[in-house]
Protein backbone atom coordinates (compact mmCIF):
# COMPACT_ATOMS: atom_id res chain seq x y z
CA UNK A 1 0.00 0.00 0.00
CA UNK A 2 1.70 3.24 -0.69
CA UNK A 3 2.44 5.68 1.71
CA UNK A 4 1.12 9.18 2.86
CA UNK A 5 0.40 11.89 5.24
CA UNK A 6 -2.74 13.85 5.37
CA UNK A 7 -1.73 17.32 6.90
CA UNK A 8 -4.61 19.08 6.77
CA UNK A 9 -8.68 18.88 7.32
CA UNK A 10 -10.92 21.90 6.60
CA UNK A 11 -14.57 20.84 5.43
CA UNK A 12 -16.69 18.94 7.27
CA UNK A 13 -19.67 16.62 6.04
CA UNK A 14 -22.86 18.01 4.81
CA UNK A 15 -25.97 16.45 5.23
CA UNK A 16 -27.18 15.15 1.92
CA UNK A 17 -31.02 16.56 1.27
CA UNK A 18 -33.61 13.54 0.32
CA UNK A 19 -35.12 14.16 -2.61
CA UNK A 20 -39.30 14.05 -2.79
CA UNK A 21 -41.34 11.09 -4.32
CA UNK A 22 -40.73 7.39 -3.08
CA UNK A 23 -37.80 6.71 -1.86
CA UNK A 24 -36.46 2.87 -1.15
CA UNK A 25 -35.24 2.16 1.97
CA UNK A 26 -31.40 0.58 1.61
CA UNK A 27 -30.07 2.73 -1.02
CA UNK A 28 -27.00 2.72 -1.40
CA UNK A 29 -24.86 6.35 -1.00
CA UNK A 30 -22.69 7.92 -4.14
CA UNK A 31 -19.44 9.41 -3.89
CA UNK A 32 -18.25 12.28 -6.13
CA UNK A 33 -14.74 13.87 -6.37
CA UNK A 34 -14.39 17.68 -7.05
CA UNK A 35 -12.12 16.72 -10.12
CA UNK A 36 -13.24 13.77 -12.23
CA UNK A 37 -9.36 14.07 -14.37
CA UNK A 38 -5.83 15.46 -13.87
CA UNK A 39 -4.32 15.10 -17.75
CA UNK A 40 -1.00 16.92 -17.02
CA UNK A 41 2.38 15.12 -18.18
CA UNK A 42 6.14 16.13 -17.78
CA UNK A 43 6.98 19.42 -16.13
CA UNK A 44 3.41 19.90 -16.20
CA UNK A 45 2.86 17.25 -12.90
CA UNK A 46 1.31 18.31 -10.07
CA UNK A 47 4.06 18.19 -6.56
CA UNK A 48 3.85 15.62 -4.07
CA UNK A 49 1.50 18.23 -1.78
CA UNK A 50 -1.89 17.33 -3.10
CA UNK A 51 -4.86 19.03 -2.51
CA UNK A 52 -7.78 16.28 -3.02
CA UNK A 53 -11.99 17.06 -2.04
CA UNK A 54 -14.83 15.13 -2.53
CA UNK A 55 -18.68 14.59 -1.80
CA UNK A 56 -21.25 11.77 -1.27
CA UNK A 57 -24.74 11.71 -1.87
CA UNK A 58 -27.27 9.33 0.04
CA UNK A 59 -31.08 9.27 -1.34
CA UNK A 60 -32.68 7.84 1.79
CA UNK A 61 -30.21 9.57 4.30
CA UNK A 62 -27.20 11.25 5.14
CA UNK A 63 -23.29 10.53 4.49
CA UNK A 64 -22.19 9.53 8.13
CA UNK A 65 -18.39 9.97 6.94
CA UNK A 66 -15.77 8.19 3.57
CA UNK A 67 -12.88 5.45 3.20
CA UNK A 68 -10.18 6.93 1.65
CA UNK A 69 -7.49 4.30 -0.57
CA UNK A 70 -4.71 4.49 -2.80
CA UNK A 71 -4.42 0.89 -3.68
CA UNK A 72 -8.66 0.18 -3.59
CA UNK A 73 -7.80 -2.82 -0.29
CA UNK A 74 -7.00 -1.05 2.49
CA UNK A 75 -8.80 1.99 3.71
CA UNK A 76 -8.63 4.94 5.93
CA UNK A 77 -12.29 6.37 7.40
CA UNK A 78 -12.30 10.11 7.74
CA UNK A 79 -15.48 12.37 8.49
CA UNK A 80 -13.68 15.64 6.10
CA UNK A 81 -14.34 16.22 2.68
CA UNK A 82 -10.76 18.16 1.84
CA UNK A 83 -7.60 17.29 2.74
CA UNK A 84 -3.98 17.83 1.93
CA UNK A 85 -2.25 14.48 1.31
CA UNK A 86 2.18 14.23 0.54
CA UNK A 87 2.64 11.32 -1.43
CA UNK A 88 6.03 9.00 -1.25
CA UNK A 89 7.98 9.03 -4.26
CA UNK A 90 10.18 6.10 -4.11
CA UNK A 91 13.60 6.73 -4.08
CA UNK A 92 15.15 7.64 -7.30
CA UNK A 93 12.19 8.37 -9.08
CA UNK A 94 11.15 11.63 -10.45
CA UNK A 95 7.56 11.19 -11.54
CA UNK A 96 4.86 8.36 -10.45
CA UNK A 97 0.66 8.12 -10.60
CA UNK A 98 -0.88 7.90 -7.33
CA UNK A 99 -4.39 5.85 -7.32
CA UNK A 100 -6.77 7.32 -5.23
CA UNK A 101 -9.79 6.31 -4.05
CA UNK A 102 -12.63 6.99 -2.42
CA UNK A 103 -16.05 6.09 -0.72
CA UNK A 104 -19.53 7.48 1.10
CA UNK A 105 -20.67 6.04 4.16
CA UNK A 106 -24.47 6.54 4.88
CA UNK A 107 -26.06 6.53 8.36
CA UNK A 108 -27.13 2.82 7.68
CA UNK A 109 -23.66 1.70 7.13
CA UNK A 110 -24.24 1.29 3.80
CA UNK A 111 -20.70 1.84 1.52
CA UNK A 112 -20.84 2.88 -1.87
CA UNK A 113 -19.54 -0.11 -3.98
CA UNK A 114 -18.29 1.89 -6.90
CA UNK A 115 -15.82 4.31 -5.15
CA UNK A 116 -14.81 7.58 -6.95
CA UNK A 117 -11.14 7.21 -8.64
CA UNK A 118 -8.77 9.51 -9.31
CA UNK A 119 -5.32 9.03 -11.14
CA UNK A 120 -2.92 11.94 -9.84
CA UNK A 121 0.25 12.59 -11.49
CA UNK A 122 2.97 13.65 -9.40
CA UNK A 123 6.64 14.63 -9.94
CA UNK A 124 9.12 15.09 -7.52
CA UNK A 125 10.59 18.53 -7.66
CA UNK A 126 14.29 19.18 -5.93
CA UNK A 127 14.87 20.76 -2.43
CA UNK A 128 16.90 23.86 -2.07
CA UNK A 129 19.91 24.43 0.66
CA UNK A 130 21.29 27.89 1.51
CA UNK A 131 23.16 29.84 4.20
CA UNK A 132 21.92 33.37 5.36
CA UNK A 133 25.81 34.91 4.70
CA UNK A 134 24.45 37.76 7.17
CA UNK A 135 24.63 35.87 9.91
CA UNK A 136 28.14 33.95 8.84
CA UNK A 137 31.71 35.10 9.63
CA UNK A 138 32.58 38.65 8.51
CA UNK A 139 36.24 38.00 6.56
CA UNK A 140 38.27 36.52 9.67
CA UNK A 141 37.22 33.96 11.85
CA UNK A 142 39.06 33.68 15.53
CA UNK A 143 39.16 30.03 16.62
CA UNK A 144 35.19 29.65 16.15
CA UNK A 145 33.01 30.16 13.16
CA UNK A 146 29.48 30.08 13.02
CA UNK A 147 26.63 29.78 10.13
CA UNK A 148 22.79 29.96 9.78
CA UNK A 149 21.30 28.00 7.06
CA UNK A 150 17.42 27.13 5.56
CA UNK A 151 16.45 24.43 3.96
CA UNK A 152 12.93 24.21 1.93
CA UNK A 153 11.25 21.86 -1.06
CA UNK A 154 8.36 23.26 -2.60
CA UNK A 155 7.01 19.18 -2.09
CA UNK A 156 6.60 20.22 1.64
CA UNK A 157 9.52 21.22 3.95
CA UNK A 158 8.43 17.62 5.93
CA UNK A 159 10.18 15.81 2.47
CA UNK A 160 13.76 17.09 3.98
CA UNK A 161 15.17 14.08 4.61
CA UNK A 162 18.88 15.30 5.27
CA UNK A 163 21.51 17.97 5.00
CA UNK A 164 24.88 18.13 4.57
CA UNK A 165 27.82 20.37 5.32
CA UNK A 166 31.32 20.38 4.25
CA UNK A 167 34.92 22.09 4.46
CA UNK A 168 36.57 22.52 1.38
CA UNK A 169 38.08 19.65 0.08
CA UNK A 170 37.20 17.89 3.77
CA UNK A 171 34.52 15.28 3.49
CA UNK A 172 30.17 15.52 3.40
CA UNK A 173 29.12 15.39 7.07
CA UNK A 174 25.56 15.15 8.11
CA UNK A 175 23.67 17.20 10.65
CA UNK A 176 20.44 17.67 12.08
CA UNK A 177 17.89 18.98 10.04
CA UNK A 178 16.05 20.45 12.39
CA UNK A 179 19.68 22.95 14.04
CA UNK A 180 19.74 25.79 11.60
CA UNK A 181 22.49 27.95 13.91
CA UNK A 182 25.58 25.53 13.57
CA UNK A 183 29.28 26.60 15.06
CA UNK A 184 32.74 25.02 14.62
CA UNK A 185 35.21 25.16 16.63
CA UNK A 186 38.95 24.43 15.21
CA UNK A 187 41.43 22.34 17.06
CA UNK A 188 43.14 25.01 18.98
CA UNK A 189 46.24 22.65 18.66
CA UNK A 190 46.74 23.48 14.96
CA UNK A 191 48.59 26.99 14.27
CA UNK A 192 48.52 26.18 10.76
CA UNK A 193 47.36 23.55 7.89
CA UNK A 194 44.54 21.37 7.87
CA UNK A 195 42.53 20.66 11.00
CA UNK A 196 39.92 19.39 12.28
CA UNK A 197 36.60 21.06 14.50
CA UNK A 198 34.10 20.01 16.72
CA UNK A 199 30.56 20.82 15.45
CA UNK A 200 27.56 23.04 18.06
CA UNK A 201 24.52 23.32 17.59
CA UNK A 202 22.44 26.49 18.70
CA UNK A 203 23.74 28.05 22.15
CA UNK A 204 24.59 24.44 23.29
CA UNK A 205 28.03 24.53 25.40
CA UNK A 206 28.61 20.70 24.56
CA UNK A 207 29.68 19.25 21.33
CA UNK A 208 28.39 17.22 18.99
CA UNK A 209 30.11 13.80 18.95
CA UNK A 210 31.27 14.80 15.35
CA UNK A 211 35.18 15.38 14.20
CA UNK A 212 34.63 17.97 11.25
CA UNK A 213 37.53 17.66 8.62
CA UNK A 214 38.65 20.25 5.56
CA UNK A 215 39.47 23.50 7.32
CA UNK A 216 42.56 25.67 7.05
CA UNK A 217 44.11 27.68 9.97
CA UNK A 218 45.91 30.09 7.97
CA UNK A 219 44.03 30.15 4.75
CA UNK A 220 40.63 30.94 3.09
CA UNK A 221 37.61 28.71 3.73
CA UNK A 222 34.64 27.92 2.30
CA UNK A 223 31.34 25.99 3.91
CA UNK A 224 29.81 24.02 1.09
CA UNK A 225 25.82 22.95 2.23
CA UNK A 226 23.54 20.64 0.48
CA UNK A 227 19.84 18.88 1.65
CA UNK A 228 18.06 15.57 0.28
CA UNK A 229 14.46 14.70 -0.04
CA UNK A 230 12.69 11.98 0.47
CA UNK A 231 13.63 10.57 -3.24
CA UNK A 232 16.74 10.84 -2.71
CA UNK A 233 17.35 14.34 -4.99
CA UNK A 234 19.65 16.41 -3.92
CA UNK A 235 19.83 20.43 -3.66
CA UNK A 236 22.12 22.74 -5.49
CA UNK A 237 25.20 23.21 -3.70
CA UNK A 238 25.30 26.17 -1.54
CA UNK A 239 28.66 28.39 -1.15
CA UNK A 240 29.30 30.30 1.91
CA UNK A 241 31.05 33.62 2.30
CA UNK A 242 35.03 32.89 2.24
CA UNK A 243 36.60 33.40 5.51
CA UNK A 244 40.29 33.22 6.62
CA UNK A 245 40.69 31.23 9.74
CA UNK A 246 42.75 31.98 12.63
CA UNK A 247 43.54 30.21 15.49
CA UNK A 248 44.77 30.82 18.74
CA UNK A 249 48.09 31.55 19.45
CA UNK A 250 50.07 28.92 21.25
CA UNK A 251 50.09 29.99 25.03
CA UNK A 252 47.23 32.02 25.03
Amino acid sequence: MRHYQVIIFSVFILLAGCRKGDIKPGELPETHLSIEAINLTGENRLNSEVRLSWYGTDVDGYIQGFEISTDNQNWEFTTVQDSVFIFDLEAGSDTTDVDFYVRAIDNDNNIDPTPAYLKVPLKNSPPSASFNNDRGPRDTAFCVSTFYWTASDPDGDQTIQQVYIRFNDGNWTEISTRENLISFLVDTAVSSGPATAKLYYGRNDQPENLEIDGLKVGEDNVLYLKSVDLAGTESAVDTSDVFFLKNKKRGT
